[in-house]
């Protein structure tokens, strides 16, 4: 399914717009394919943001016990990092999409009713505020 950028964006005003605005949103989130994170009636949330290897913190010179630190295998290491930049692409990619939905939701309903939403941080929240 694509999403048409081309027909005039529906502005939401009143309860009257809500139907044909809803489901061009939710038109547009299925297509970014971030729906299940939108949609007030999930529970799915996105991923956190991924936390780098354990090997990448800082070296401590020694253990607990006194005896020297271990230096992280480079294979695994390797690994590690592979895996981290997949999920952190992964991650920002995911992200970017929900940030389109948010500024379609801004651009796309009368300024009266941005107060409503202003301090909602998600964008499912805004949804179930409106």
């Amino acid at each position: 399914m694509s999403f048409n950028t081309t027909s005039p964006a529906v502005i939401l005003r009143s309860h009257r717009d809500w139907d044909l605005w809803y489901s061009r949103l939710q038109e547009l989130a299925e297509t970014l394919d971030v729906w299940e994170y939108i949609d007030p009636e999930s529970a799915i949330v996105p991923a956190q943001k991924p936390e780098p290897p354990a090997a990448l913190a800082p070296l401590v010179p020694e253990q607990d016990d006194g005896s020297p630190a271990t230096l992280p295998n480079p294979a695994v290491l390797t690994r590690d990092m592979t895996l981290y930049r997949a999920e952190l692409k992964e991650y920002r990619r995911t992200q970017d999409k929900i940030s389109q939905v948010r500024n379609h939701i801004t651009n796309t309903i009368q300024g009266s009713l941005l107060y409503h939403i202003i301090y909602q941080k998600s964008v499912r929240d805004k949804l179930k505020t409106l």
